[in-house]
């Protein structure tokens, strides 16, 4: 069994940890699991700090009202051409839903379009929701999920990086483990403030890094004395009890500047 870090931070953390080499990395590095539950791990010379979020559903297309996993007819990703948005399906077909990268994929261009302000508005024309065909639609209610869950997981963040005494910039790689991580567009995920905008270009996507830290814990004893040192070793912010994260909750409720 993967060691665990605390109740919420679990083995495929410590797990996925491990098989990005967070060890060998040079200068800070930033490990993000975004589902249900957004961990996060920052490593900072030999030290760990970590954290979890409640993000809810949404990243993974669920709870959205026309939310689906991420198979054949998932709208996946979107951008705006000729003044209108053009979107992308997984199998190249009508879209028959929108998965979790799909969704941050259409905010960004929404966003971009002026249909989206930085409260999260959607434009009155599209009071029943964003057409995208097939049915298919983008509504406010799909927005408010969205901007909760992103809002967690930037806001938590903050609260490592304020920690930890650094900033973005100070970040040399972000790893995003899963099959979320794998197939966002990082630009996006920056443009609707999922991740700071200065590690937009040091994205790493990490695959199924928990799975392939298991097969490293199960093939080697070594591995597992490390995974079990590093759980022991590593320090859990609790949000609960940050001001910092509430403090940046609230204003990662806004979709700010691109740049920003």
């Amino acid at each position: 069994m993967a060691p665990c870090v605390s109740s919420y931070v679990g083995g495929d953390i410590t797990a996925g940890m491990m098989a990005c080499d967070l060890e060998e990395d040079q200068g800070p590095t930033l490990y993000l699991d975004i589902g249900t539950n957004g961990e996060i791990g920052l490593k900072n010379g030999d030290k760990y700090l970590v954290c979890a979020t409640a993000a809810g559903p949404a990243f993974e297309g669920a709870g959205l009202r026309c939310g689906m996993v991420a198979a054949d007819g998932a709208l996946c990703a979107a951008a705006v051409r000729d003044g209108g948005i053009v979107c992308r399906t997984i199998g190249g077909g009508p879209p028959r839903g929108v998965c979790g990268t799909g969704a941050v994929s259409l905010l960004a261009a929404l966003l971009e379009l002026g249909a989206v302000d930085e409260s999260g508005l959607l434009d009155e024309r599209w009071e029943e929701g964003f057409p995208l065909g097939g049915g298919v639609v983008f509504t406010q209610r799909d927005i408010r999920q969205l901007q909760l869950a992103k809002a967690a997981i930037a806001a938590a963040m903050d609260a490592l990086f304020d920690a930890a005494g650094l900033s973005p910039s100070d970040v040399k790689t972000l790893y995003i483990a899963g099959g979320f991580g794998s197939a966002i567009d990082p630009q996006a995920a920056a443009r609707v403030g999922l991740i700071p905008a200065a590690l937009a270009g040091r994205v790493s996507a990490a695959g199924n890094a928990a799975g392939m830290g298991a097969c490293l814990i199960a093939a080697s004893q070594r591995a597992l004395d490390d995974a079990e040192a590093l759980a022991r070793d590593a320090r859990v912010l609790d949000l609960t009890e940050s001001p910092v994260f509430r403090e940046r909750f609230v204003e990662e409720m806004i979709f700010g500047n691109p740049e920003g």
